[in-house]
């Protein structure tokens, strides 16, 4: 009973001490495995496996799924199909060791409140699989490895539906990149590797770039592959790339382009939607302008280079600015398909080459709706003209036929007026092989060759 009491006594007197003691210690054990707690850095919290590409993380266990930030350990090579699905809606930040090679498809897509993934900043990371990171929707940064081995790939969808995206940084590391990549996000600003052979379609579609440079390397831009960046007002090419594919660019906000001479082909659509682009620059090398390829663009003048060989429909339709158009001598040109300088509204020239290697067709309604059209010069070398070509067109006082012209289609001068006048460089008899209603409603004067 002594003892008890004398216990008793030390406790009362001395329990402030013990109380600090105590409380000393946990302090220091939060100090110590706090940040391992709340970090999740620990293999605790990951399942692993060896697989064929080394040490794998197969899922996140349930100690790990319920911490907001995970560090995967150092020595993990490949991250699995659907390895993350456990943290769909804890995970706020993920960092990612030097160690890692490949991240599988689907290894992470749809973490609601990821906001911050981070590689290492050296890294041996290869591959990003499909859909890897698709559909994170608060995903606001991404920090790609400063420096890796070999640069590494990313792929179709790796990061599709991250609509809160909006800083990617070290880019430039990843040397192929996979199509819908970026779709829909928010990124203003990326660089390109210099390694990068083509941008695929929809990569960095409806992004906010405002400029963007593309690497010599590249040769092809693929479809929409930054249709939809209403913000872009520079692109800077170089030499090397070879073709630009349908709505590459499409609604953009670019005011000059420089395509160099590499360019051969310019796909449907790939500038359209863009009144911005008041001035175009093609260089010899191109030789297909695609279907509506600068519809609805400001061009004010246009000078094609004698490789150019086909235009197609309404390649520059409702340019309404556009008020010259030139074709260098020696052309190569074949034929302008339906359409292409239709509701031209300010053009008042057209200079054909005067000499060019193939024939050349105007195919139906070339200049419908060119209300100021004065001046066309048809050169020596074209041999047909199809229907509408000149409807309407009321401004021009004085146009010669060449000996050239074998075909006429019906209604090329529709609604011509007594005080225009059509010369043609053939005898009457010509006209057997036009359509008979060439000069249907044409009240203009015809003068014909005398033989």
């Amino acid at each position: 009973m002594e003892i008890i009491k004398k216990c008793k006594d030390f406790l009362e007197t001395h329990y402030k001490l013990i109380t600090i003691a105590g409380l000393l210690v946990i302090f220091l054990f939060v100090l110590i495995f706090g940040s391992v707690l709340v970090s999740g850095n620990k293999e605790e919290d990951f399942v692993f496996a060896d697989t064929e590409f080394g040490k794998s993380i197969v899922q996140v266990t349930e100690t790990g799924a319920n911490k907001s930030k995970l560090t995967v350990p150092n020595g993990v090579k490949y991250i699995g199909r659907g390895a993350f699905l456990n943290s769909l809606t804890t995970l706020v930040e993920l960092n990612l060791p030097s160690s890692l090679e490949i991240i599988e498809n689907a290894a992470a897509p749809g973490l609601q409140n990821l906001e911050r993934l981070n590689f290492a900043s050296s890294s041996k990371l290869k591959s990003i699989g499909v859909g890897a990171f698709e559909s994170c929707i608060r995903l606001k940064t991404v920090n790609f490895p400063a420096k890796t081995e070999n640069g590494f790939e990313i792929k179709h969808f790796a990061f599709q539906g991250c609509v809160n995206l909006q800083e990617v940084k070290n880019l430039n590391n990843a040397i192929s990149l996979g199509s819908d990549m970026f779709e829909n996000s928010k990124i203003k600003d990326i660089q390109l590797s210099t390694k990068l052979k083509t941008i695929p379609s929809n990569a960095f579609r409806n992004l906010y770039l405002t400029e963007i440079e593309i690497p010599s390397s590249v040769e092809s831009i693929g479809e929409d592959a930054f249709s939809g960046n209403t913000s872009l007002t520079k692109v800077v090419f170089h030499e090397g790339l070879k073709s630009i594919m349908s709505n590459a660019f499409y609604k953009s906000r670019i005011t000059e382009l420089n395509l160099p001479s590499s360019v051969e082909s310019i796909g449907e659509y790939a500038f359209s939607g863009n009144a911005s682009l008041t001035k175009v620059v093609f260089h010899e090398g191109l030789k297909n302008i695609k279907s509506n390829a600068f519809y609805g663009s400001g061009i004010t003048e246009l000078n094609f280079p004698s490789s150019i060989e086909t235009i197609s429909s309404s390649a520059f339709a409702f340019n309404k600015q556009l008020e010259s158009v030139t074709f260098a001598d020696n052309s190569n040109l074949k034929s302008l398909w339906y359409s292409v300088f239709e509701n031209c509204i300010e053009l008042k020239s057209v200079n054909f080459p005067t000499k060019s290697v193939n024939e050349i067709i105007l195919k139906n309604s070339t200049f419908d709706k060119c209300d100021k059209l004065e001046n066309v010069y048809l050169g020596e070398s074209v041999t047909e003209l199809g229907y509408a070509v000149f409807k309407g067109v009321k401004s021009i006082k004085t146009i010669t036929l060449p000996s050239s012209i074998k075909k006429v289609a019906s209604d090329v001068f529709f609604e011509w007026e007594a005080n225009q006048t059509i010369i043609i460089d053939l005898p009457k008899s010509a006209s057997n092989n036009w359509d008979k209603s060439w000069n249907n409603k044409c009240n203009a004067k015809i003068v014909w060759k005398e033989v």
